[in-house]
């Protein structure tokens, strides 16, 4: 590998790092109404953090995983989503052909990911985080993919369409959310990032693993049968298999012709 690669390969592991520690911020932020403007502290002696304690990995390991001012242990979340936002980074940039490509792609998917993550927990999704999910959609859309533009409109709008159209009926119904209002839109972000053409694939693999999961979940505690579930996290994984296997849509396709 040469030196260059070397250099951009550590940039971009670095800005995962700094972005992974950002999204856990949203992530405890966001739910709990606070301002992102606020300096950061330790949540248990509410001192400010010290700059070096800001710094992703390095800090928690020269802190020894603990406050530099309380010394009370830090949670292994904070290593687990710079590790996390790392590797999302160099998964990204694998795919890109520019570091601006790889930025706008970047931060798409790292929206979504905090936000499905957001409604793991909450079981609600940001739509603060859908907005500028859908800036940074856009700006890709506009700047590396104006020939797909009617394709992402039809996306955007039948995959928002359709699973509107799911949620109403099976409200008036059963009068039992099926999907939340979020859901609708992220699945419109979805349309407007990959096109129409990777909905239906997409909406197979979410809800199959979706059943799957529900299913285990039901051999473990069959009280889990009648908890919601938080369906984000699926059709966000779904469609990032998707955009990074390109080929998985034309082999569904495939199979669908072959058998019809």
């Amino acid at each position: 590998m040469q030196v260059d690669n070397i250099v951009l390969y550590v940039f971009i592991i670095t800005f995962g790092l700094f972005l992974g520690s950002f999204g856990y911020s949203l992530f405890l932020r966001i739910p709990a109404d606070i301002s992102l403007l606020k300096s950061s502290y330790c949540p248990n002696c509410k001192q400010r953090l010290k700059f070096y304690s800001l710094i992703p990995i390095f800090s928690y390991l020269f802190l020894r995983g603990k406050c530099h001012s309380c010394s009370v242990s830090i949670g292994k979340e904070y290593l687990l989503w710079e590790l996390g936002g790392a590797m999302l980074a160099v998964v990204v940039f694998l795919k890109s052909t520019s570091l601006l490509e790889f930025f706008l792609w970047y931060m798409i998917w790292f929206l979504l990911f905090v936000n499905s993550l957001i409604d793991l927990k909450h079981y609600w999704l940001s739509s603060y985080l859908m907005l500028a999910g859908l800036v940074f959609g856009i700006s890709q859309l506009l700047i590396f993919r104006r020939f797909e533009l009617v394709d992402s409109v039809i996306g955007m709008l039948g995959g928002a369409g359709a699973f509107y159209f799911i949620r109403f009926i099976h409200n008036s119904l059963r009068q039992k959310e099926a999907l939340g209002e979020g859901d609708v839109t992220l699945f419109g972000i979805i349309g407007l990032s990959l096109t129409w053409q990777s909905l239906v694939i997409i909406s197979y693999l979410s809800a199959g693993s979706a059943i799957v999961a529900i299913l285990l979940l039901g051999l473990i505690n069959k009280r889990a049968l009648n908890q919601p579930l938080p369906f984000a996290i699926f059709i966000i994984g779904a469609s990032f298999l998707v955009w990074f296997f390109p080929g998985l849509n034309n082999l569904f396709f495939d199979l669908y012709a072959s058998n019809s």
